[in-house]
């Protein structure tokens, strides 16, 4: 018989879930003091399956500045 490896299939699932935050906080050496900045936090989520099993899950954070409006 043929062996059950063949008829396994490995897909891929990306989720980016994305969140803006106003009041991120850094350190302004114009003005030397704390201002607000608006950031994006991206959470990139991917998930493998093995056949319809999940296989794998991976996460990652990307920061960015907020896309100009």
């Amino acid at each position: 018989g043929s062996n059950d490896y063949d008829s396994l299939t490995y897909t891929q699932e990306v989720n980016t879930d994305c969140i803006k935050n106003n009041n991120d906080r850094v350190w302004s050496s114009e003005s030397e003091s704390m201002i607000n900045v608006c950031v994006y936090i991206c959470t990139v989520t991917t998930n493998i399956y093995e056949g319809d099993k999940l296989w794998k899950t991976n996460v990652q954070k990307k920061h960015g500045d907020c896309p100009e409006s």
